[in-house]
């Protein structure tokens, strides 16, 4: 293969991996599904390798399973899948809480920034832009511990966390007071953080970041335990 054959070869497997991974963030492929790899290669007129790479790599990223003689599968949400997921999300956030610098000097008005968006998503109940917004605040604060290794560790929990998140918002009780509430809650311990980045205080940081945490992991856990005998898949066919 020449090497222009190759990068266009390299810049389809993208498009594909992109249009995938936007539509199990946004839940458009549920939990559970099979992906359709014929389907994409119609779509983009491609042949066979460009996707398999693309499935490969989503596969990396933690968001498909790939099983052989079956095909690929959008990863599932259930218990045992979520407790490991928040095993190393809580870890990650004790990190950036510890390694975070402080002294970043566009760091909390950064933060500042994103939680007006995040404020207005939230008014607008607009859950997939609240998921994505949480998820660059989170980022934001990772991206200040100057540390490329553990900066993709952490954007790679925050993209599964994006669709955990927005799953729960599509499959909790509908309840305006249980909703605002989250949203405050959210919004009062972003608030602290910024406050604790502008006091220099990891060690808050810390104890915050986790407690945050924390409380997205026992939301979750509660709304998936609620949905595991509904219709809707969680796991693929056996």
């Amino acid at each position: 293969m020449s090497t222009r054959a190759r990068k266009r070869s390299e810049s389809y497997t993208d498009i594909v991996v992109d249009v995938i991974r936007d539509r199990i963030l946004d839940l458009t492929l549920e939990p559970g599904k099979r992906i359709d790899d014929k389907l994409f290669m119609e779509q983009f007129g491609l042949s066979k390798t460009p996707i398999r790479e693309a499935l490969n790599r989503l596969a990396t990223d933690g968001l498909i399973d790939l099983h052989p003689n079956r095909g690929a599968y959008v990863r599932p949400l259930d218990l045992d899948d979520v407790r490991q997921f928040f095993e190393a999300y809580i870890t990650s956030e004790r990190t950036i809480g510890y390694l975070c610098d402080t002294n970043d000097p566009d760091l909390a008005m950064d933060l500042e920034q994103i939680e007006v968006k995040l404020s207005e998503a939230y008014a607008e109940r607009n859950y997939l832009l609240i998921c994505t917004q949480n998820a660059d605040f989170h980022l934001r604060l990772a991206q200040a511990m100057n540390n490329t290794y553990i900066f993709d560790f952490c954007a790679k929990l925050h993209r599964l966390a994006r669709r955990i998140s927005l799953y729960v918002f599509l499959h909790e009780p509908n309840s305006t007071m249980n909703y605002d509430r989250f949203s405050r809650t959210n919004n009062d311990a972003h608030n602290e953080i910024i406050q604790q980045v502008r006091n220099e205080d990891n060690v808050a940081m810390i104890d915050n970041l986790t407690s945050h945490a924390m409380l997205f992991r026992d939301r979750i856990v509660k709304v998936i335990s609620q949905t595991r005998s509904q219709e809707m898949p969680i796991r693929p066919p056996e």
